[in-house]
């Protein structure tokens, strides 16, 4: 699986990043960390993940901009020998990022804990523009910290640069209570257009495979 990723990262690379777009949780964020962003007023995304982290999980999300900088919606989420849960989420951007402040979000996930209720708050700060990888530049690197209770257990740091004008890579640090320690994960998000998005994602020390399919409809 992790030879699959890499190649794909590698072919996309010529094709050339994505705004703010859902995570494998729903909310808007990288991997499994939920960054600063927040999808504005009538602004709305949908997406379809999958991993292979045990227990395998499928996930059905939608979240819509309600309100300036507030996002909310919910999740559909089937673990492989478990009932399909339905939980709910919501996020607001406290402080918008500019060019001299990071910007912060704190948010909720599953307040009714059907599966674990999450709360966090997170900063992110783009700080970086001349990196090279695969002989290429990433542009707008932006770093993520925060902390989160819940599924999130902890403090948690996420990293995202643009590969050209189409592909996001993306790293991130968080604790899992399965393993009790820091893990980490890494992935790609692919814009192929018109709002569409492909995501893939290895977890857990790269050892467990995830992908998916999003759509993001904004202003």
């Amino acid at each position: 699986m992790r030879s699959l990723l890499l190649a794909l990262c590698l072919s996309l690379v010529a094709a050339g990043a994505a705004g703010a777009a859902p995570s494998f949780n729903g909310y808007t964020g990288l991997l499994l960390v939920p960054n600063a962003d927040a999808l504005d007023q009538d602004e709305f995304n949908l997406a379809a993940f999958s991993t292979d982290i045990t227990p395998r999980t499928d996930v059905f999300s939608f979240q819509y901009g309600v309100g300036t900088r507030l996002e909310a919606g919910a999740a559909r989420i089937h673990a492989k020998g478990s009932d399909r849960e339905t939980v709910l989420m919501a996020k607001y951007a406290i402080t918008p990022e500019t060019e001299r402040k990071a910007g912060v979000a704190v948010g909720v996930y599953d307040p009714f804990d059907e599966i674990e209720a999450t709360a966090y708050v997170s900063a992110s700060k783009t700080w970086g523009r001349n990196l090279r990888v695969f002989e290429k530049e990433i542009t707008s690197v932006r770093g993520t910290v925060g902390f989160g209770g819940g599924s999130l257990d902890g403090f948690y740091l996420g990293l995202s640069g643009a590969l050209g004008e189409r592909l996001l890579l993306l790293a991130e640090l968080v604790h899992t209570q399965r393993s009790n320690t820091h893990d980490f994960n890494a992935g790609a998000r692919l814009n192929i257009g018109q709002g569409l998005r492909l995501h893939g994602a290895l977890f857990d020390n790269l050892s467990d495979f995830g992908f998916g399919l999003s759509y993001n409809k904004m202003r």
